[in-house]
Formats: structure tokens, sequence, C-alpha cells
């Protein structure tokens, strides 16, 4: 089985390695750079379009299952809340997608984004760290490792592989 994930990011491609196994299927997953085609920072509904434009965009004769991965956040209640979309398109082209958990983002975080901040700018700024998009993301920063990117990705991974694998 192969799997073509629309990002170069560890942390998606580990979680969708980690997803397939726990279902106990086999695949080589390969991980290629992809343009999302949306907003820098998604808000909302963007991020399901953004999520889907990336497993379009590594879409493959070859491939039994496309995967893009996208994150965003989104204003609710006066609170940004930063989740993920992992939109799946099995080979005939059937689709299902999932989102990670939201979670609340601290005001400060918010105040930021505000003035127009990505979030992992914001996150970097607050906190005082280096490239959080690249290493802990905004949830391994704000949860001090406790749960990583890799974590909420993989349970959204394996909710949008199930109906196509579970199909009857």
């Amino acid at each position: 089985m192969l799997v073509n994930v629309g990002s170069k990011n560890i942390f998606k491609i580990d979680a969708v390695k980690d997803a397939l196994r726990k279902m106990e299927l086999d695949a080589k997953v390969c991980g290629f750079k992809t343009e999302s085609r949306v907003s820098a920072q998604p808000m909302g509904e963007e991020t399901f379009t953004g999520a889907r434009n990336r497993a379009l965009a590594v879409r493959s004769d070859k491939a039994d299952f496309t995967v893009g991965i996208e994150s965003g956040i989104e204003k609710k209640k006066g609170h940004y809340f930063d989740f993920a979309v992992v939109h799946i398109i099995r080979k005939d082209g059937k689709e299902s997608f999932a989102t990670t958990s939201h979670f609340a983002l601290p005001r400060k975080v918010g105040e930021q984004i505000d003035k127009g901040l990505e979030l992992s700018d914001a996150i970097d700024i607050v906190y005082n760290v280096k490239n959080s998009k690249e290493t802990l993301s905004a949830v391994g920063v704000l949860t001090d490792g406790a749960i990583s990117l890799r974590d909420i990705l993989f349970h959204a991974t394996i909710l949008a592989l199930s109906p196509l694998v579970k199909e009857k």
C-alpha cells in the first residue's frame, strides 16, 4: 500500500504512519511539499479547503490514499481556538475527513493574531521560542510537550481513514 501525504512536516508524516500501523495497515508513506492554496493563517472553513487541496495535490495513480493536513484557527465566543483537519482521498476518489480537538488559545496569543500574525509567530513571541511551527507546534508549547502535534493528528487520521477502510 502507498500513502502520499501533502506535507514534509515530520509530525504530520509520523502521525499518518502511526495511525496506519495502529489500524494494522502496512503502507509506505511518502511526504511531499504542497501548497494549501488558502491563507497563510487559515480561519474556520478555510482550514477544510486547505486540507483537501493538499490531499488533491499529491494524488497519483499509484497511491492508495492521499492525505492532506491543514492547521487553522477559529474565533468563537471571543476566543481563538486552534485545530487541524485531516482530509483523506482513497484511490477510487471517495473522500473522508476529521478534525483534531479544538483548544482555546491564551488571550495574549489571540491579541497577536488580532494584529495579523500567524499562530506560530504569535506563539514564538508570547512564549519566547523559535520556530514553534517546525518544532513543538502550538499544542506542544502550550502543554510543555505533554501533548504533541503528532498526538492530536494521530487520532484525527484514524477517524478520517476509518470510513474509507471499513466501508461495507
